[in-house]
Protein backbone atom coordinates (compact mmCIF):
# COMPACT_ATOMS: atom_id res chain seq x y z
CA UNK A 1 0.00 0.00 0.00
CA UNK A 2 3.00 2.57 0.82
CA UNK A 3 4.75 2.01 -2.86
CA UNK A 4 1.56 2.63 -3.97
CA UNK A 5 0.71 5.82 -2.21
CA UNK A 6 4.81 7.01 -3.00
CA UNK A 7 3.98 6.26 -7.02
CA UNK A 8 0.44 8.21 -6.84
CA UNK A 9 2.74 11.30 -4.85
CA UNK A 10 5.33 11.04 -7.47
CA UNK A 11 2.92 11.01 -10.41
CA UNK A 12 1.17 13.86 -8.92
CA UNK A 13 4.39 15.63 -8.59
CA UNK A 14 5.25 15.29 -12.07
CA UNK A 15 2.36 16.19 -13.27
CA UNK A 16 2.40 19.37 -11.33
CA UNK A 17 5.98 20.61 -12.78
CA UNK A 18 3.95 19.68 -16.85
CA UNK A 19 2.11 21.69 -19.02
CA UNK A 20 0.30 20.62 -21.57
CA UNK A 21 0.75 22.40 -25.01
CA UNK A 22 -0.62 21.95 -28.25
CA UNK A 23 2.61 20.31 -28.99
CA UNK A 24 2.45 18.06 -26.21
CA UNK A 25 3.71 18.40 -22.84
CA UNK A 26 6.40 20.74 -22.13
CA UNK A 27 8.51 20.52 -18.30
CA UNK A 28 8.90 23.42 -16.70
CA UNK A 29 11.36 24.02 -13.74
CA UNK A 30 10.27 24.37 -10.24
CA UNK A 31 10.04 27.64 -8.79
CA UNK A 32 13.26 29.46 -8.98
CA UNK A 33 13.81 31.01 -5.52
CA UNK A 34 18.06 31.51 -5.20
CA UNK A 35 19.66 32.47 -8.33
CA UNK A 36 23.05 31.52 -8.83
CA UNK A 37 25.73 33.29 -6.67
CA UNK A 38 27.98 35.52 -8.79
CA UNK A 39 31.00 33.49 -7.42
CA UNK A 40 30.08 30.31 -9.39
CA UNK A 41 28.45 31.83 -12.30
CA UNK A 42 32.16 33.92 -12.76
CA UNK A 43 33.99 30.44 -12.61
CA UNK A 44 31.29 29.12 -15.00
CA UNK A 45 31.67 31.75 -17.44
CA UNK A 46 35.61 31.42 -16.79
CA UNK A 47 35.33 27.61 -17.99
CA UNK A 48 32.99 29.11 -21.29
CA UNK A 49 35.60 31.21 -21.83
CA UNK A 50 38.18 28.85 -22.53
CA UNK A 51 36.20 26.85 -24.55
CA UNK A 52 37.41 27.31 -28.49
CA UNK A 53 34.74 25.89 -30.15
CA UNK A 54 30.92 27.27 -30.53
CA UNK A 55 29.49 23.78 -29.99
CA UNK A 56 31.54 22.98 -26.70
CA UNK A 57 30.64 26.56 -25.41
CA UNK A 58 26.80 25.64 -26.05
CA UNK A 59 26.93 22.19 -24.87
CA UNK A 60 28.95 23.38 -21.76
CA UNK A 61 26.16 26.12 -21.02
CA UNK A 62 22.92 24.00 -21.26
CA UNK A 63 24.54 21.21 -18.89
CA UNK A 64 25.38 23.86 -16.57
CA UNK A 65 22.26 25.60 -16.44
CA UNK A 66 20.34 22.16 -16.40
CA UNK A 67 22.52 21.17 -13.04
CA UNK A 68 22.07 24.91 -11.90
CA UNK A 69 18.31 25.29 -12.07
CA UNK A 70 18.13 28.94 -11.57
CA UNK A 71 20.44 31.93 -12.84
CA UNK A 72 19.31 35.43 -13.07
CA UNK A 73 18.32 37.37 -16.27
CA UNK A 74 22.05 39.01 -16.51
CA UNK A 75 23.03 35.70 -16.19
CA UNK A 76 21.30 34.10 -18.80
CA UNK A 77 22.52 37.63 -20.77
CA UNK A 78 26.33 36.95 -20.13
CA UNK A 79 26.45 33.56 -21.52
CA UNK A 80 24.19 34.74 -24.80
CA UNK A 81 26.79 37.51 -25.71
CA UNK A 82 29.25 34.21 -25.53
CA UNK A 83 27.53 32.19 -28.35
CA UNK A 84 28.15 33.92 -31.88
CA UNK A 85 25.53 31.78 -33.69
CA UNK A 86 22.22 33.30 -33.44
CA UNK A 87 20.77 30.22 -33.78
CA UNK A 88 22.35 28.96 -30.46
CA UNK A 89 21.73 32.09 -28.76
CA UNK A 90 17.54 31.65 -29.54
CA UNK A 91 18.22 27.84 -28.33
CA UNK A 92 20.08 28.99 -25.17
CA UNK A 93 17.61 31.86 -24.32
CA UNK A 94 14.58 29.60 -24.72
CA UNK A 95 15.92 26.95 -22.47
CA UNK A 96 16.94 29.73 -19.93
CA UNK A 97 13.58 31.22 -19.97
CA UNK A 98 12.15 27.61 -17.63
CA UNK A 99 15.55 28.16 -15.26
CA UNK A 100 15.40 31.91 -14.42
CA UNK A 101 14.81 33.71 -11.09
CA UNK A 102 13.33 37.21 -12.38
CA UNK A 103 11.23 36.11 -15.40
CA UNK A 104 9.81 39.74 -15.37
CA UNK A 105 12.89 40.98 -16.62
CA UNK A 106 13.63 38.63 -19.52
CA UNK A 107 12.56 41.73 -21.96
CA UNK A 108 16.58 42.70 -21.34
CA UNK A 109 17.41 38.97 -23.31
CA UNK A 110 14.92 39.67 -25.69
CA UNK A 111 16.69 43.06 -26.64
CA UNK A 112 20.06 41.19 -27.03
CA UNK A 113 18.79 39.86 -30.47
CA UNK A 114 19.21 42.50 -33.51
CA UNK A 115 17.59 40.03 -35.78
CA UNK A 116 13.62 41.41 -35.46
CA UNK A 117 11.88 37.48 -36.45
CA UNK A 118 14.82 36.33 -33.87
CA UNK A 119 12.70 38.56 -31.04
CA UNK A 120 9.42 37.83 -32.56
CA UNK A 121 10.15 34.17 -32.17
CA UNK A 122 11.36 34.21 -28.62
CA UNK A 123 8.50 36.57 -27.64
CA UNK A 124 6.11 33.81 -29.01
CA UNK A 125 8.21 31.52 -27.19
CA UNK A 126 7.37 32.75 -23.62
CA UNK A 127 4.20 33.89 -23.84
CA UNK A 128 3.13 30.64 -24.72
CA UNK A 129 4.69 29.91 -21.36
CA UNK A 130 3.28 32.61 -19.33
Amino acid sequence: MQQITTTMMLTWVCLLSLEISGSGLQAYAQECKQPMSELVFNQHKQQLERESFEEDRMKMATTFIKQQKCMKVSQVKSVIKMLNFEDNQLAFAKLAYQFVHDPENYQEVIAIFTEAPTRKTLTRFISKRK
